[in-house]
């Protein structure tokens, strides 16, 4: 994850210029499994980046975070 303040031009220009210098030719082609592991990860992101969220600007965030996937379902318990 990167963090980038938008306001500030010289972070967005830091940003740019090393996304701009990846080489794609360097990303693995993985197998589905692969990739579905990897987009259940991005969903645990999801819901710590929510979190982390919630406590920078004052909010209380879930003390638990529970997701169902089959469903399509995230149950936010508690306050922390």
């Amino acid at each position: 994850m990167h963090c980038v303040n938008m306001n500030d031009p010289a972070q967005v220009q830091k940003y740019d210029s090393m996304i701009e210098a990846e080489d794609d030719s360097r990303i693995p082609t993985l197998p589905c499994t692969a990739k579905a592991t990897f987009y259940t990860a991005l969903g645990a992101a999801k819901n710590i980046c929510g979190a982390v969220r919630k406590i920078a600007t004052g909010l209380h965030p879930a003390a638990f975070l529970v997701e169902n996937m089959l469903h399509d379902k995230l149950f936010h318990l508690g306050d922390a």
